[in-house]
């Protein structure tokens, strides 16, 4: 769709520099070579009809949550995505990411600061970094290791979608802020 909508932006811009160049008697270039191409390529209407052939919501996607078989800790970087990490001494290389560092740490049972409450088990740790700003209205997540909730997080929805730690007998796992269950 994008492609469409740039393909007719071109068209509207040669149109109106066309009109520029006749009013004022000049010689302004009206598209480069390339958008030329393409324009009398008849792409657009091989795209429209390509786009016209499918409905919306025809290739539905679906979630399916997968057990954590890494047990929290960081995949290796991959290169294929453009996955860099700096190496002391060689910024730009790739190698394994440093851990995530986090401002706090409630511990269980009950710890409870900067909008955050934690119910967990004695001695097991939350670590998150604090957020001063942002909204207040308030959200709670549920945080699984396997099919066991090791823990309940009431947070202010300023956190949502930001990282945080949650360490244990069962190990240390990282995840992501968000309302409802997050299997780790």
């Amino acid at each position: 769709m994008a492609l469409l909508a740039a393909l007719t932006g071109a068209e509207d811009a040669r149109n109106r520099i066309n009109r520029i160049n006749s009013l004022y008697g000049v010689d302004i270039s009206t598209e480069t070579l390339m958008v030329h191409d393409v324009r009398v390529s008849a792409l657009g209407q091989d795209l429209n009809t390509a786009l016209n052939a499918y409905s919306p919501g025809e290739e539905v996607q679906i979630f399916s949550p997968t057990v954590n078989g890494n047990n929290g800790t960081a995949l290796a970087l991959e290169a294929v995505f453009g996955e860099v990490a700096s190496t002391p001494g060689n910024p730009g290389t790739p190698g394994t990411p440093a851990p995530a560092t986090f401002t706090n740490t409630l511990q269980g049972p009950d710890g409870s600061e900067a909008g955050i409450t934690l119910a967990a088990q004695a001695g097991d740790g939350f670590s998150f970094n604090a957020l001063g700003t942002g909204g207040s209205a308030p959200m709670s997540m549920d945080l699984y290791v396997g099919s066991q909730q090791v823990a309940s997080v009431a947070f202010l929805d300023r956190y949502n979608g930001q990282p945080f730690r949650f360490a244990s007998p069962a190990g240390t796992f990282s995840g992501r802020f968000a309302s409802g269950t997050v299997t780790l």
